[in-house]
């Protein structure tokens, strides 16, 4: 009879970001013997990179989903980092998503100190802020 250490086991490692997660899935073990230990937590994402989001969906169960491998998510990141013109494009979009995030926080009736503390949380400029809070942005 064998004895499992369940500590040693490698498991999913997860990061949430507000509206999306992205877990790391592990492989499943490659050891031949019949004392082997198969750590695959769902067999469809076993060794992938599993990307979720539910921005702009009708809730949570109806998300969007990508599967990366290890690799693709780490030649995507270098990219983020190594390419000038790819990280100004998509920090553009971040722009873009934190003020449609303030206008839906300002469309609440929020004041303008709330929505200029959330706006600073969401990395925008106070002049950004108070155009968003003044109806410049649609």
């Amino acid at each position: 009879m064998s004895v499992m250490d369940l500590n040693n086991l490698p498991t999913p490692e997860r990061v949430d970001l507000g509206y999306s997660t992205i877990t790391s899935y592990p492989h499943i073990s490659v050891k031949e013997d019949s004392a082997r230990i198969i750590h695959s937590f769902d067999p469809k994402r076993t060794g992938y990179v599993h990307i979720q989001s539910y921005a702009n969906c009708p809730s949570r169960e109806h998300s969007k989903e990508v599967f990366l491998t290890h690799m693709d998510f780490k030649n995507a990141v270098k990219a983020f980092e190594t390419n000038t013109s790819f990280r100004n494009s998509v920090l553009d979009g971040v722009k873009r998503n934190a003020i449609d995030e303030l206008i839906k926080s300002k469309s609440t009736g929020a004041g303008f100190s709330t929505v200029q503390m959330y706006g600073r949380d969401l990395g925008l400029d106070d002049e950004t802020i108070e155009a968003v809070f003044g109806g410049e942005y649609v």
